[in-house]
């Protein structure tokens, strides 16, 4: 990873930039999510090793001081998966791949009692392998898969508002 910073003291406010890349040896996984529980058959028979990447930038900005605070980050990465007996030996999308990341944070200071703040996330939805065909076959269902992992789940997002008063207690409390 190569990461940039930099200090504006003037106006209180950080800034972070970091690009980085990492290689995942000997990951495990089961052969397209299915345990082969035969009488002859073993756990081991049904997991697999291969390896992933994880590779993006990531940018930071944070206001320090004032009665306005609060920080704004963005995430775009990338997290890959290669199995050789799992979608032809081509990469694809781990689970949890997020392509995209946002945070923001506010905090507002208004008097010594009274302070609010606001939150809000933003996070792509995981990858996910989506059946592209359902067949009946004897009487059973049986789903058919398109290339692993090429669907996505509907981006997650929030925000949360407070407000907050400050209550200074006797001594004995």
């Amino acid at each position: 990873s190569i990461e940039y910073f930099r200090n504006f003291p003037a106006k209180s406010l950080e800034f972070t930039s970091e690009i980085y890349y990492k290689r995942m040896n000997n990951q495990m996984d089961f052969i397209r999510g299915i345990i082969n529980n035969s009488i002859d058959g073993s756990l081991e028979e049904n997991i697999i090793i291969g390896y992933g990447q994880s590779y993006g930038i990531e940018l930071y900005l944070h206001k320090l001081s004032g009665n306005t605070t609060g920080w704004l980050s963005y995430t775009l990465s990338r997290t890959e998966q290669k199995f050789d007996e799992i979608n032809e030996g081509y990469f694809y999308p781990a689970k949890y791949d997020r392509r995209h990341q946002i945070s923001l944070t506010l905090v507002q200071k208004f008097n010594d009692k009274w302070s609010g703040s606001v939150v809000f996330v933003f996070v792509s939805g995981n990858a996910f392998t989506m059946p592209i065909g359902r067949y009946i076959i004897q009487g059973s269902i049986v789903n058919e898969y398109g290339d692993v992992n090429s669907f996505r789940m509907p981006p997650y997002h929030r925000m949360d508002i407070s407000l907050n008063r400050k209550i200074i207690a006797g001594k004995n409390w």
